[in-house]
């Protein structure tokens, strides 16, 4: 069980029900998505928060045109991303979901020095139609989508 800084933050979780074949289809997941429509594999590292000391961490490739549910206990922590396999760091800026700023540019840079060829895409957040939930004003809870 990973450490979430001060273990306060709350966390939304969406019970997503589907039908396959006969059967009813139960997918518990965070309020919190990365929705990647561009046409290039996106790789994700999570960072945590100052007060810790606990590591980065990867997530699996979100495939073009495909989303990822960021994991419960890392809602809180910071999001990166960068195309797979195009020799660029992560952004510096991570995508945020907490901000009111609901489009936003982001820019990978080059690794090494070779001559930057930086990667640039925009991000934009979508408040989901979740109903309000919010233990206090400075702590609400993640119910968006981000998309790149």
């Amino acid at each position: 069980h990973p450490s979430t800084g001060s273990g306060q933050e709350p966390v939304r979780l969406v019970f997503a029900i589907s039908l396959s074949d006969t059967r009813k289809v139960v997918n518990v997941r965070s309020g919190l998505v990365v929705h990647n429509t561009l046409e290039l594999p996106m790789e994700v590292i999570l960072d945590p928060p100052t007060d810790t000391e606990a590591s980065s961490i990867s997530l699996p490739l979100i495939k073009p045109v495909s989303f990822y549910a960021i994991p419960l206990h890392f809602t809180h922590w910071d999001i990166r991303v960068r195309p797979q396999g195009w020799g660029l760091k992560f952004c510096t800026l991570p995508l945020t979901w907490a901000q009111n700023a609901p489009t936003s540019l982001r820019e990978c840079e080059t690794i090494g020095d070779t001559i930057n060829h930086s990667f640039r895409f925009c991000v934009q957040v979508k408040q989901e139609s979740f109903p309000s939930f919010t233990l206090s004003p400075l702590t609400p809870s993640p119910g968006h989508t981000l998309i790149i």
